[in-house]
């Protein structure tokens, strides 16, 4: 291979790496995945109820997790209601880095305080305070 295509490989990756970094660097994005550890699916009006924030807002951080591929989507539509659903679920990925979070007890401890003041959420606290 030349150098070229090497460094390209490599500046790809680095750019998956940072994008990775940014989406579970925020607080928000990183209960949201906590939030969806132990669920199969939740749908976006189900987050909306737990985190209690803009749907604007709430569309924004999904919109980060997705591509950062941390958490996936499917899209159900009632034909007779005309109504779309949207349910979100970890990714491999998204568990998988979730989990290593297991390391870094004081991180997760942060988060869930964090949490806990800024936001009126209903995750299962006792989820959170046991990955802490």
């Amino acid at each position: 291979m030349s150098v070229s295509i090497i460094t390209d490989m490599r500046s790809l990756e680095i750019k998956r790496l940072a994008e990775t970094a940014g989406a579970m660097a925020n607080t928000l994005r990183l209960a949201i995945m906590i939030a969806l550890l132990d669920t199969e699916n939740q749908s976006f009006s189900e987050l909306l109820d737990t985190f209690q924030i803009n749907p604007n807002s709430l569309n924004y951080h999904l919109s980060k997790l997705l591509k950062a591929d941390l958490i996936e989507r499917k899209r159900t539509v009632k034909v007779a209601l005309e109504e779309k659903y949207s349910f979100y679920k970890l990714t491999a990925k998204g568990k998988e880095l979730l989990h290593s979070l297991d390391v870094f007890p004081t991180v997760l401890r942060a988060i869930v305080n964090s949490v806990k003041l800024d936001w009126p959420i209903k995750v299962q606290r006792t989820r959170l305070t046991t990955l802490a």
